[in-house]
């Protein structure tokens, strides 16, 4: 179920090669004093051997607090002789009762190198530049290149030049890893998060959508009659005072800048109500985005979120920062970008949430966004998915699972209407792909009962705090769990089993559920339930054919329907009423269990 390097024992991810723990779900520890800080090192040194620690955890460099509704989340990273160790941060999140209650660990223990590097910075920052082939190029920002130690994919350790490069014609913003004694480039990638295909302008949400009109296309920017009665006329909510007279496009929690691209007339205005633009003109995505950015903000704020880039509450955008068809959100920079291809990206809303959605990712998540591993960054391309439908979908109920309907008549967009299951629609798949198949995950949720867009929305950012950037989408799935406990006394647990079964993923119980309605384990799924969980259902825990239930030592308060070609494992399980199997002849693998009741066969 998971990547070839992890495995699932019981509620923790364990790495094969080293046989730590890499992460543990539902931990549960006694109550600890003192600062989250504090609390996460007394944690971290009651556990060494289970986590790779060093004893005195003299290597671990505290890289931030962040306080969640749920509690405090505390990331690390490490040090090898005062060098940064690339991709070993480390999250221990506590709940309000001080206790630790998920931890993410990428330590990498059993480093032997030398510090001392052969090849100079000049010589690895020309290497890396050799890499991405912008040796003659200028730059938008001074290239930069410090010492870190590298776990190579040979599972070896290297000394290396982490180098960062801002080409100012060829696209990308490029991180090259450079092997400080032979020059070997051990990592490059464009780090940024895009939206390839995107465009935009300002209406509520987009043109498409609120016209219920599928013909309209782009028609080269003009502002023809069809398009007239989707204009919306909207508060701009708190911009800045005026300076010498002039108000722009600066707010409490936006700001449109000219950060990267051409450079077109910016939006400035003597009085505040005199912001209103048509699509003809290059000042209208300025205002779209700040109205869409600035409502979504206000939003979530609603929960209690204060997402914070660099230190400023608002963002910093660029409405028309490339003339291509790409959006893009930068984790180093902490901006956004967005381009004028076909349908202006600032003029849809999916594209413009989608973006900002990146930026939520990397303001909550634990130690930020940048150099995110392949399933975090298809975790994010979900989230912002996510984000833009359930937006739109709060307004009209029209082509609903739709991405980027208006840009998309240019290219086609993306849609949420689809059957993609964990692990064959996410493992060796794109980006792209894998985002669309959790961003219809988590529409499933919201779609579910009482869960609903605001409670599926508190759960997705306050989930992103239990995990960081190196994380499986499996953490990513346990921590939404965790947040719902903690948030919720796990109240949402049986819609949020059975939309994450459906869609693949395994699960992890690792605390008491009272659930209300049937949780039904599908074929080729897992469910496993932990040791001193005790459950109560109004109705049965059920499995499709096929489908497998791993208990680890529950309690049990209803009967439990195994259907044929189902398992059901047991480790010393106590349960307090009859297992029925669902067809005669039906095996039930019991292990060491001992039951109160004789299993019987119907």
């Amino acid at each position: 179920m998971l990547a070839d390097s992890t495995y699932l024992v019981g509620n923790m991810r364990i790495d094969k090669h080293t046989g730590l723990a890499v992460a543990i779900y539902g931990v549960n520890s006694p109550q600890y004093s003192g600062t989250p800080e504090q609390i996460a090192r007394q944690y971290l040194l009651d556990n060494t051997s289970l986590l790779g620690m060093f004893d005195n955890l003299a290597d671990l460099e505290l890289i931030e607090v962040n306080e969640s509704l749920a509690g405090h989340h505390v990331g690390f990273r490490q040090l090898y002789h005062r060098i940064p160790v690339w991709r070993s941060e480390m999250v221990i999140s506590i709940n309000k009762e001080n206790r630790v209650v998920m931890v993410v660990n990428h330590h990498k223990p059993g480093i032997s190198i030398s510090t001392t590097p052969s090849l100079s910075k000049a010589r690895g920052l020309e290497l890396a530049k050799r890499a991405v082939d912008v040796q003659k190029e200028e730059f938008l920002y001074p290239p930069t290149a410090e010492l870190i130690i590298c776990q190579g994919s040979d599972r070896m350790f290297h000394l290396a030049w982490h180098t960062i490069i801002y080409p100012l014609q060829t696209q990308g913003a490029w991180t090259v890893i450079v092997d400080a004694h032979n020059g070997q480039i051990l990592e490059k990638f464009d780090h940024r998060m895009y939206y390839t295909n995107g465009e935009g302008r300002v209406f509520d949400p987009d043109p498409v959508t609120d016209l219920q009109n599928t013909a309209l296309t782009d028609s080269n920017d003009t502002n023809y009659a069809a398009l007239q009665p989707a204009y919306e006329i909207r508060t701009l909510q708190e911009l800045d005072d005026a300076v010498g007279g002039v108000y722009r496009i600066w707010g409490r929690y936006a700001c449109s800048m000219e950060l990267e691209g051409p450079n077109p007339t910016r939006a400035e205005e003597g009085n505040p109500n005199y912001f209103k633009y048509y699509r003809d003109d290059e000042r209208f995505e300025e205002v779209n985005i700040y109205y869409h950015i600035d409502k979504q903000r206000r939003y979530i704020g609603r929960f209690g979120f204060n997402p914070v880039w660099n230190y400023n509450q608002w963002i910093e955008f660029d409405a028309h920062g490339s003339t291509d068809d790409d959006s893009h959100y930068d984790p180093l920079q902490k901006y956004i970008i967005y381009g004028d291809g076909n349908v202006d990206d600032g003029e849809d809303q999916d594209v413009v949430l989608h973006e900002y959605g990146h930026a939520l990712h990397d303001a909550e998540i634990c130690g930020g966004l940048y150099g995110a591993n392949d399933d975090t960054r298809g975790v994010s391309e979900g989230i912002g998915d996510y984000m833009a439908v359930s937006y739109r979908r709060s307004l009209s109920s029209f082509h609903p699972d739709e991405v980027f309907p208006w840009d998309g008549t240019a290219w086609g967009g993306r849609s949420l209407n689809d059957t993609y299951k964990y692990p064959g629609d996410w493992n060796g798949q794109d980006w792209y792909h894998r985002g669309t198949l959790w961003a219809s995950t988590l529409m499933d949720m919201e779609e579910y009962g009482s869960i609903g867009r605001d409670v599926t929305t508190e759960l997705i950012l306050t989930s992103v705090s239990y995990v960081n950037k190196n994380s499986s989408v499996v953490d990513n799935v346990q921590a939404i769990f965790q947040a719902d406990y903690d948030l919720y006394s796990c109240s949402h647990g049986a819609q949020l089993t059975n939309k994450f079964l459906q869609r693949g993923f395994p699960v992890i119980w690792s605390d008491s559920f009272s659930l209300n309605d049937d949780v039904e384990v599908p074929s080729g799924t897992t469910l496993t339930i932990q040791s001193g969980v005790s459950i109560t259902l109004n109705d049965h825990l059920v499995t499709s054919t096929g489908g497998t239930i791993t208990d680890y030592g529950a309690t049990w308060n209803p009967d439990i329907a195994v259907k044929e070609g189902s398992v059901l494992k047991g480790h010393y399980p106590t349960i307090q009423s009859a297992i029925k199997a669902a067809s005669s002849g039906q095996t039930v693998y019991v292990g060491s269990g001992t039951y109160n009741e004789q299993v019987t066969m119907k």
